[in-house]
Formats: C-alpha cells, sequence, structure tokens
C-alpha cells in the first residue's frame, strides 16, 4: 500500500527528533516521563510511540458503524479493538455521529485513509488510483515538523476525537458557502461535511487546491488549516464528552 511509505518518513522524523533526547523512553501520547519538570516540553520534543504501523483504510460500504468506530478510535487512541469494543456503548455518545456521517461517505462510494496524524482523515473516489492520501500525509508530516505547536496541538487534542478533520483534495462546492474560510491560496477550512445533500457538524473539512501548487505553499497553508480546525474542535467539545474521552481513551 502506498500509504505505508509515509510512516518511513514519519519513523524517520520521529528518529531525527527524539535523538537529541539526553533520556528517551516511552510514555503514553502527549505525556512525558521521567521527571516533573518536563511536562512544558514540546510534543516533539517528548518520548513519543507513533500510531500503529499500517494506518486502516475504510474502503466498504459493508463495514458497520460499530466496526467504524472501533477502528478508528483503536488506531487514534492506540488501544487495542477489544479494549475499545468494552466500552464502545459509552464512546458512543462521543463519536457517534462522525461514524454516522463517515458511513454515509462510505455508501456514497468514498474511501477514507487514516494516517499518522490522530483525528484526521483523507477522502478520494473509491474507484480512483490516486496519490493524494500518500502525498497529503507526508505534507502533514512536514507541516508538523516546521511548527512543533501544531503537533502538540493535534496529538493532545480531544475535540478532534468527536470531531475528526476529514481532507479532500480540489476546490470547495460547499451547501453553506457563508461559512467556508480561505486560510491560504491553497487551504480552506470548513466547519461541517456536505455528505448527501445535507450539511453537519459531525467532521471538520478541510480542502486542499494543489494543483499548480508549490510543495511549500500547501504545507503553510496545512499548518493554518490544521492549526484552525484544531481550535474549532476543541472550543466546542462539550464537557461530557471531555470526559468520556480522558476517562476511555487517555488512560
Amino acid at each position: 500500500m502506498k500509504i505505508k511509505n509515509v510512516l518511513h518518513i514519519v519513523k524517520d522524523f520521529a528518529k531525527s527528533e527524539l535523538s537529541r533526547l539526553n533520556n528517551p523512553g516511552l510514555g503514553k501520547k502527549n505525556i512525558p516521563v521521567g521527571r516533573a519538570d518536563d511536562s512544558g516540553k514540546m510534543l516533539m520534543q517528548r518520548s513519543i510511540k507513533w500510531l500503529g504501523p499500517q494506518p486502516p483504510v475504510l474502503k466498504s460500504r459493508e463495514i458497520s458503524k460499530e466496526e467504524v468506530s472501533v477502528t478508528l478510535l483503536s488506531h487514534w487512541s492506540r488501544k487495542s479493538k477489544q479494549s475499545i469494543e468494552a466500552c464502545r456503548s459509552k464512546l458512543e455518545k462521543v463519536n457517534g455521529s462522525a461514524v454516522l456521517a463517515v458511513s454515509k461517505l462510505l455508501d456514497s462510494d468514498k474511501q477514507l485513509y487514516t494516517c499518522q496524524i490522530p483525528g484526521v482523515m483523507v477522502m478520494t473516489e473509491h474507484n480512483l488510483l490516486s496519490d493524494f492520501p500518500e502525498r497529503i500525509s507526508s505534507l502533514m508530516v512536514r507541516a508538523i515538523s516546521e511548527d512543533p505547536d501544531l503537533g502538540s496541538r493535534l496529538f493532545e487534542s480531544d475535540g478532534l476525537m468527536k470531531t475528526p478533520i476529514l481532507i479532500v483534495q480540489g476546490e470547495p462546492q460547499v451547501l453553506a458557502e457563508d461559512t467556508l474560510e480561505h486560510v491560504s491560496s491553497s487551504v480552506s477550512f470548513y466547519p461541517y461535511v456536505d455528505v448527501q445533500k445535507t450539511s453537519g457538524r459531525a467532521l471538520l473539512t478541510l480542502y486542499i487546491k494543489d494543483q499548480n501548487k508549490s510543495e511549500s505553499a500547501i504545507v503553510s497553508g496545512l499548518i493554518k488549516g490544521l492549526n484552525r480546525a484544531v481550535q474549532f474542535a476543541d472550543d466546542n467539545l462539550p464537557d461530557a464528552s471531555r470526559s468520556l474521552i480522558q476517562t476511555y481513551l487517555r488512560q
């Protein structure tokens, strides 16, 4: 699978960042290990365990909503599917609307790729052979290498567990155009997802116009767009959802 190559990029990047540590070790996502005075370190200066080696791809319209939920939360939290399944009924209160939106997209012949960044998916047409998921995943790695604060916000965000980011290639054609934010010449932020002629806030959408755009321009736009999406997701996360996420996914 092409997207597997992205893992090698991520691993190389992680190694180069972690090699600067004097005392590397394994810790939970976003949580420093060792002395308490490490707590101020940025994400890329901490000991990190990256997400699973083969990011899942959702492409079958026959996959159940329960399976979608368990697959995504297991990948993003780095917990086993069994542990997620055990508390799925409670976690449905967190991501149930997002799972329903993903299921509707799959029913509409879309294909969704996860990546090495939690809470982010890349969408293509089901029968389209595209290198977009691999390219955009590589550019996201560049984005968090250029802006470590963004990497920290992405990996620490509870809001993205409830309202994930969907990345789509092309010119935005949206139902609620007055809410579309052009954060750069190549990236637009849309605080909705349009599926089956309806619009909802179950997912956040970033539209990437990569035709005739340099990689540097896209990376710069991604930094702005991802920061905007994380801010939106975290600002709109209900306290009840935050409590469930921290209880079952941040332990």
